[in-house]
């Protein structure tokens, strides 16, 4: 069944109109099995990501973005045509041009690892428009929760070595599945407070709730059961320009792969723990607005 098309401030897309998820009806699972392709290496805190590393991530490309370097934000590929992200990120107020995927070095023509004759070097960077955009009905701006969206991309997108999709829990165990740390991704601002040109990943930990409700009262908030708290206080993290970024780990799931967990949701500071969307709370949401 087509999902039924509303108007949108966009420059020639629509916004598609969100579902409900029923607990009656079983949605067909749209996710690729070969998915999350990750090949561990030594991964140090704040380090810059390889090539090939995160083929997944995406930068949402905005109509006020004056120079290449100045992110707003980010998502993640899940399959051949859609990028999950953050409503906050594809709210009214933002206008989105295009989807940049294979992007690890903004501004950079070609992408490689090694020099010389050991280059090894990625295809060139991809844009794609948009078709319409799912925002989560029941999103709530001010304490960002149900802070997810999906992102339908204008055409199928052909995989490659440098542009592959992320894994999501589609599974009860993965669902369930509580990694004792993860690892974030972006070109969010460095501990200097600027953009960074080159992909970082860091290596971050889950904190306990009751110390992230602390903080969070000071904010006139309270932690969901649909959100995770991540990240430890003057530790790495994600920041601002990570809005909307995948949070993840890998996990066995057709052997093993990188699996998404969280969204980035809401940040005050790059060294406190941040709130992030906890996809497998959304999943079944996830695939009842999803079309083939």
């Amino acid at each position: 069944m087509i999902t039924k098309l509303i108007p949108f401030s966009g420059p020639s897309f629509e916004r598609c109109e969100a579902k409900e998820a029923s607990p009656f009806i079983v949605y067909p699972n749209l996710l690729p099995r070969n998915c999350g392709l990750y090949s561990p290496n030594r991964i140090v805190q704040g380090r810059k990501a390889k090539v090939f590393e995160f083929p997944w991530m995406a930068i949402l490309i905005y109509n006020n973005t004056d120079s290449p370097i100045e992110l707003f934000c980010t998502g993640a590929l899940i399959n051949k045509r859609y990028v999950l992200t953050s409503v906050y990120c594809v709210d009214s107020s933002k206008i989105i041009l295009k989807v940049k995927l294979g992007e690890h070095t903004i501004g950079k023509y070609i992408d490689c690892n090694g020099e010389g004759e050991d280059r090894d070097c990625a295809p060139p960077v991809r844009d794609y428009g948009i078709e319409c955009i799912v925002r989560n009905q029941n999103y709530e701006s001010d304490t960002r929760l149900h802070n997810i969206a999906l992102i339908r991309l204008d055409r199928d997108v052909p995989f490659d070595d440098h542009i592959q999709p992320i894994c999501l829990p589609v599974t009860k165990s993965l669902m369930m599945f509580s990694p004792e740390k993860y690892i974030v991704t972006g070109w969010g601002a460095t501990e200097h407070e600027r953009d960074s040109k080159t992909l970082l990943k860091a290596v971050v930990i889950p904190a306990e709730r009751s110390i992230c409700q602390k903080w969070m009262d000071q904010l006139d908030l309270k932690l969901d059961p649909s959100q995770l708290c991540v990240g430890e206080v003057n530790g790495a993290n994600a920041c601002n320009g990570d809005s909307g970024g995948p949070l993840g780990y890998t996990a066995l799931y057709n052997g093993m792969r990188f699996v998404q967990f969280g969204i980035v949701s809401y940040a005050s500071g790059c060294t406190l723990p941040i709130i992030y969307t906890n996809v497998a709370h959304y999943m079944p949401w996830i695939r009842a607005n999803m079309q083939p």
